[in-house]
């Protein structure tokens, strides 16, 4: 298996021309597509790769800090926005670092599956393969192995390989509890969430944004008494693509 994730996804190709691609799109409507109700994915064209960011990870780590307010031991972010914003140019940072380096104590595996799974069976070690997690928090950012991103997975333990092969979920009994999952890092859970590549992360940011205009438009249609128009996919639409992005699972090494 290699340590190399490989993506399916023909837009998943370069990093830096995919980023500049998908921020010159309108919000309201799919990269690339011109019909809604077209089932084709956007088709990125390779261009050469362009320095995307600029700042430092020192400087992405202050601005990300800024935006961070802490109330009643818990915290926010002050704008959830501009936080993104940043945590993606951390991320394309990171993620450079991390395709060097590997990941500590487990093996990268590309394992493409619909739904929200927190794990599957992955085919090359018939193993389970658990869904990355990573932590935001800008004092965790470069705190992975060799200066990359901290990644990390949680092991559920109602799960098993049943007897067909395929990942089974025990249900969980009363007393049993499910504890936030918390970054090994900072010891916090505020700031944990999946760990995507780049690729993935702007085009669920994208998806994001589109979601809200989808919205927002047939609000505004519906109290105008007019049609919605041409070319605004429906959120059912933009909720399937969400839930198809390639995902990224992690294979202990220790069980191969």
């Amino acid at each position: 298996m290699s340590n190399n994730l490989q993506l399916s996804r023909p837009w998943a190709t370069n990093v830096g021309a995919l980023l500049l691609i998908l921020m010159s799109c309108a919000p309201n409507v799919g990269c690339g597509r011109s019909d809604a109700r077209s089932g084709d994915r956007p088709q990125i064209p390779v261009q050469p790769t362009a320095p995307v960011v600029q700042e430092s990870l020192d400087d992405i780590r202050a601005h990300m800090a800024k935006l961070v307010l802490v109330e009643e031991n818990r915290h926010r972010i002050a704008s959830q926005q501009e936080f993104d914003a940043w945590r993606l140019k951390a991320l394309l940072k990171l993620d450079e670092i991390r395709q060097r380096e590997g990941v500590t104590g487990f093996k990268q595996t590309s394992v493409e599956k619909t739904g929200s799974q927190n794990g599957v069976v992955d085919p090359a070690s018939h193993q389970i393969a658990w869904r990355a997690f990573t932590c935001w928090n800008p004092a965790c950012l470069g705190k992975g192995k060799g200066g990359g991103p901290v990644v990390f997975a949680k092991q559920w333990e109602n799960a098993e390989i049943g007897a067909d092969g395929k990942l089974a979920w025990r249900t969980l009994k009363e007393d049993e509890q499910t504890s936030a999952i918390t970054c090994p890092t900072c010891g916090l859970p505020d700031f944990v969430q999946y760990y995507d590549v780049p690729e993935v992360e702007i085009r669920r940011q994208k998806l994001a944004q589109e979601l809200v205009k989808s919205r927002e438009i047939r609000a505004a249609a519906e109290a105008a008494g007019q049609l919605v128009p041409a070319g605004v996919r429906t959120p059912t639409e933009i909720m399937k693509e969400q839930t198809e992005l390639p995902k990224l699972f992690l294979v202990p090494e220790a069980s191969k």
